[in-house]
């Protein structure tokens, strides 16, 4: 189930690379040791996800907010409905920036797994007609006065988030905020907190 799910996101960031110029060519492959980064001095860390159900195209989105030593500050997981996966990512951002600003966070480092979503972001370019609204929100709270530093991650530096995001698709609907780690991905936070390393295959 989850390697279809897996696989399903790769090609939709695959569509969605192609769409906002994202190099696709055949290359080499190497083998690379991936864990969550800490954010830089002065900042706190925005991992967030998007996911999408398999079958009934329930989608959910989820985050974590943490500090340079990997603490969790708080995380939360999102219900959609039904949306594509390179939306709800935008949803798993917006949601973040709200949630930090409302608790006066204004010093956040955005940790995302989607090149895509992160050049579409980052560009001049406001993205699909259904994610062109959610760009617009995301680059009006920055304008507010909250510093964002958007990062590229690989999935495997991104786990907590992934995992939160899935909560998100299984919620009947609304939202959770959860103060302290859920039991269930505690052992994903304590690797961030540890550094352990993933192995993981990219292109070079």
């Amino acid at each position: 189930m989850f390697k279809a799910r897996q696989i399903m996101q790769y090609v939709q960031d695959y569509e969605a690379g192609v769409t906002y110029g994202v190099k696709t060519e055949a290359s080499q492959h190497v083998t690379v040791q991936v864990r969550w980064m800490r954010p830089q001095q002065g900042y706190l860390s925005l991992n967030t996800d998007g996911a999408v159900k398999n079958g009934s195209q329930q989608a959910g989105c989820g985050g974590v907010i943490r500090n340079d030593s990997g603490n969790w500050v708080c995380g939360f997981a999102k219900a959609l409905g039904p949306c594509s996966a390179f939306v709800a990512e935008l949803w798993g951002i917006l949601e973040g920036i709200i949630i930090a600003k409302d608790r006066n966070i204004m010093r956040i480092e955005v940790q995302v797994d989607s090149t895509a979503v992160l050049q579409c972001l980052t560009s001049s370019k406001n993205g699909s007609v259904r994610g062109r609204r959610l760009v617009r929100k995301i680059r009006e709270l920055i304008e507010q006065g909250i510093e964002v530093q958007f990062k590229h991650v690989y999935r495997e530096a991104n786990r907590v988030a992934d995992w939160l995001a899935n909560l998100g698709c299984n919620l009947a609907n609304g939202s959770t905020l959860f103060e302290f780690p859920p039991k269930e991905v505690q052992f994903l936070v304590d690797d961030d907190v540890m550094g352990v390393y993933t192995s993981r295959m990219i292109s070079v």
